[in-house]
């Protein structure tokens, strides 16, 4: 590991705040732009001060071109504080080192579509004022954006993410894409809010898929895979919720298990194909498996149009479960709805 400072200096077109920064990275040092009166009020108030402008030539200097680059030691690239006004482009590029921009403000699109690093890449607790586009990333380690602020877009589809995706306490004002996302840890949403539909279909998780203490409107994650749990419910003093008209979709999805509370899902589910093998996880309220029939009888028919499937799926974890008089209980649900459902069909025709 290379942790020895360098003597590099800085190239003469770089402003103040990036000779600053650079002496820092140098010594292997965090540059955290809060902790020094010259570069005027901490916080992102007072961000959008001209003294601490990082401009995006710097940034690929540093990340891509030499004897900057290779001057940059093992502990890598962490900038907290900074200001960046103008669109940032780090599509199809390799980053040797850890980066983090934390508690920064982007004022312009940022691009950083096929980038690829063998590092974890954290942007936590930073503003996003423009679209955030991260489709096709590659990391082996993991992604944080745990409490960062998106004011458009986000585009993460196709991702592979080595280790997990923190998004916990994250804000998302813009449409959310995650499409086909490949995370190999767990994808962690607990608390993020969401003002517009978000997509996870065909995603692939190996972890858990956390949406305890999330606000939600409408998150697709159909046909997804995930191989731990899938957790709605109560998370730090606050539970999944959903505005009004919501949608889950979870159409053709397989989770490993659901691990929820009564009060956590939304008023439409569709769950026509969602396969799980247990339900007797607890996130707030007793496990799913616990509750009487008729609340799950309730859950079912939050399901429209009716489709058996679901009944069949849930009676069948139920009796994984050793709860055989309730599985019966359901599946004689499921034959009054199908009457019930070709009774309707015979009077509409």
């Amino acid at each position: 590991m290379n942790y020895a400072p360098s003597d590099i200096p800085p190239h003469e077109s770089w402003n103040e705040a990036e000779r600053w920064l650079w002496a820092k990275l140098c010594r292997g040092e965090e540059a955290d732009f809060n902790k020094e009166p010259e570069f005027g009020a901490a916080g992102h108030e007072g961000i959008c001060d001209p003294r601490r402008e990082v401009r995006p030539a710097f940034l690929r200097a540093i990340a891509l071109d030499d004897p900057w680059r290779g001057a940059i030691n093992s502990r890598g690239v962490r900038i907290v504080g900074a200001w960046i006004r103008q669109p940032l482009h780090f599509g199809n590029t390799t980053l040797d080192h850890e980066v983090a921009f934390e508690f920064c403000r982007f004022d312009a699109p940022v691009d950083l579509n096929s980038l690829h690093t063998l590092h974890t890449l954290s942007l936590s607790n930073s503003v996003f004022t423009a679209s955030v586009n991260m489709e096709n990333i590659k990391t082996v380690k993991s992604v944080h954006l745990r409490g960062a602020a998106f004011g458009g877009g986000v585009s993460m589809a196709a991702a592979r993410i080595g280790g997990s995706l923190d998004m916990k306490g994250a804000r998302f004002q813009g449409t959310v894409s995650m499409e086909k996302i490949n995370v190999a840890g767990s994808l962690l949403l607990a608390g993020a809010l969401f003002e517009e539909a978000a997509t996870l279909a065909a995603a692939r998780i190996t972890g858990m898929l956390s949406l305890a203490g999330a606000r939600l409107c409408q998150i697709d994650i159909s046909h997804a895979h995930i191989e731990g749990e899938l957790r709605l419910g109560r998370e730090n003093g606050l539970r999944t919720s959903w505005g009004k008209d919501a949608r889950l979709l979870l159409n053709d999805t397989f989770a490993a298990s659901i691990v929820d509370s009564p009060d956590a899902w939304p008023e439409h589910i569709h769950l026509d194909g969602f396969i799980y093998n247990s339900i007797t996880g607890d996130a707030g309220g007793g496990a799913m498996a616990q509750r009487e029939a008729a609340w799950l009888k309730w859950w079912l028919r939050r399901h429209r149009p009716f489709t058996p499937q679901p009944y069949k799926q849930l009676a069948q974890a139920l009796e994984k479960a050793g709860l055989l008089e309730k599985a019966r209980d359901i599946r004689h649900a499921a034959t009054e709805e199908t009457g019930r459902f070709k009774v309707s069909e015979l009077n509409v025709g």
